[in-house]
């Protein structure tokens, strides 16, 4: 994200720090090799883990740079939001033998751009198929010991690791549920109050929202082959294979054999698991127990900037997922 235009003509007054992280296939691969090699402990989430670090690297010294330690505010657009939910996550569930009292509590304020956390990530198990698959494309032997198959998937270049990921019918790669950096019950934690709860004591304001047309561009990514097998299967790259069944006895599967009418379905699947539903359900549940309206701030954007031309993208796609990003800008 480039701030300049928000911070020179948009008058913001602020230090910006855009963190880098692993993403994809270094950021978020799991397996039971990798969860061996941690002593049964994190696995995949690395990704996070350099958000974490990145946070707490912040906080301590921003005020070298003029910031203010006491008023961080994580932001973060598509992914980047469904990100910033799961920091606050860590932040408030986290055991205190992964992080202590001294170390919570970093961040005041939150800017989540369409996305949010739909449903509880994938467990380890989910995404055993995945590594399964990635150590095959390469030729590891899936009998051979977890060791081995770490130390050759090392040996590969990274170049080599980026080309295969949109070969796998698993390409996507996704934060899991490994009971360290993300805890079980994460509806029952929203459900019960204690989010909220926690959200409140902290002092904590919230500014999230979305784009009139979500659904367009999630239906020409990764979408699927016009028969049931294959969406089930571009649905499993987002969730778990229980959500996934789930999820598809409320969409209506095209009776034909035209791509496009899957695709739409499909973005609108996706477009309400990943954005809608999540992001208001999240501003549902604050308000719902008692966190005050003004600490909660939710947008629309319907309008399609004069300059997003047929060129850059049809005007079929109307005020698409990203349409919003020069205005962040």
């Amino acid at each position: 994200m480039d701030p300049t235009e928000l911070i020179s003509t948009g008058g913001l007054n602020c230090v910006f720090v855009a963190v880098g992280y692993r993403l994809n296939i270094f950021g978020f691969l799991a397996g039971d090799a990798l969860r061996e090699e941690s002593g049964g402990r994190e696995v995949g989430n690395y990704g996070l883990w350099d958000q974490r670090l990145a946070i707490e690297w912040v906080h301590e010294n921003i005020a070298h740079f003029g910031g203010d330690p006491n008023n961080l505010i994580l932001s973060g657009r598509s992914a980047g939001a469904y990100a910033v939910q799961a920091q606050v996550l860590f932040d408030f569930r986290a055991a205190p033998d992964v992080i202590d009292a001294g170390s919570r509590e970093l961040f005041q304020k939150l800017v989540m751009y369409s996305n949010a956390i739909p449903t509880q990530p994938k467990s380890p198990e989910d995404c055993q198929v995945q590594f399964d698959e990635v150590c095959a494309y390469f030729g590891i032997a899936k009998e051979a010991p977890s060791e081995e198959k770490l130390e050759q998937l090392r040996k590969i270049e990274a170049k080599a690791l980026c080309d295969a990921i949109m070969k796998l019918e698993h390409h996507t790669f996704r934060a899991v549920t490994d009971g360290v950096f993300f805890q079980p019950g994460i509806s029952e934690y929203f459900r019960d109050g204690s989010f909220a709860a926690e959200f409140k004591r902290r002092g904590l304001r919230l500014f999230i929202g979305e784009v009139r047309d979500e659904n367009t561009l999630y239906a020409v990514t990764n979408s699927p082959d016009p028969n049931r097998e294959s969406f089930r299967l571009q649905v499993e790259n987002y969730y778990s294979p229980a959500t996934t069944e789930r999820l598809m006895r409320h969409y209506a599967l095209p009776s034909t054999d035209k791509k496009e009418e899957w695709q739409a379905v499909f973005g609108n699947l996706i477009a309400d698991g990943q954005v809608r539903a999540p992001s208001r359900f999240l501003v549902k549940n604050l308000l719902d127990h008692g966190v005050g309206i003004n600490d909660v701030w939710r947008y629309l954007i319907a309008y399609r900037l004069s300059f997003i031309t047929d060129q850059v993208a049809p005007a079929s796609f109307g005020v698409s997922h990203a349409m919003d990003r020069p205005i962040w800008k």
